[in-house]
């Protein structure tokens, strides 16, 4: 009954407009996704097991979304050889996201017209940006929404927690 109405809490502050820094409960399973890159790359969830996955969901005309970039990219930079993945869901087409991102590069990989992930997630248009980390065992381990110019700073110390603390999973 407690973790009912953990979940139950969690899931109205989340949706309540406000910034969220909720945990979820432990038994928390990340949706399954098998989605395709603007670089043509394929990414699985089921795949990246044993390694630390953090998800932005965005779209180009969401301005704090737009904000947090730079800092994002810092963090994806700070972490790029330690077992994290960076990827990015973003609500837009494949064309009008590649024009975006020739003039502003976001170095998470970037999934376009990513609106079913998105509905899996229970992120709809105006709860961008969400960010959402994952552990090793496939578990939600953060789930944030809304962002700053100190959204990278946040998602820090979070990451270094979950990379110390999940294990992969046995099993499929």
């Amino acid at each position: 009954m407690p973790r009912l109405l953990l979940a139950l809490l969690s899931y109205i502050f989340l949706t309540s407009g406000a910034y969220a820094e909720v945990p979820p409960p432990d038994s928390l399973r990340a949706p399954a996704f098998r989605v395709q890159t603007v670089r043509g790359d394929t990414l699985h969830l089921r795949e990246l097991r044993g390694s630390v996955v953090v998800l932005n969901f965005w779209h180009i005309g969401c301005d704090s979304c737009v904000s947090e970039i730079s800092g994002l990219n810092q963090l994806a930079l700070d972490f790029k050889d330690r077992d994290v993945v960076f990827i990015a869901f973003a609500r837009n087409a494949q064309k009008p996201l590649a024009q975006f991102l020739r003039q502003r590069p976001f170095y998470y990989r970037q999934v376009a017209h990513a609106v079913p992930v998105s509905d899996a997630y229970k992120i709809p248009v105006d709860q961008c940006p969400t960010h959402i980390v994952i552990g090793k065992d496939g578990v939600i381990r953060h789930r944030q929404k809304g962002g700053s110019l100190t959204t990278a700073q946040t998602l820090r110390p979070i990451i270094e927690d979950v990379l110390k603390a999940s294990a992969p999973a046995a099993g499929p």
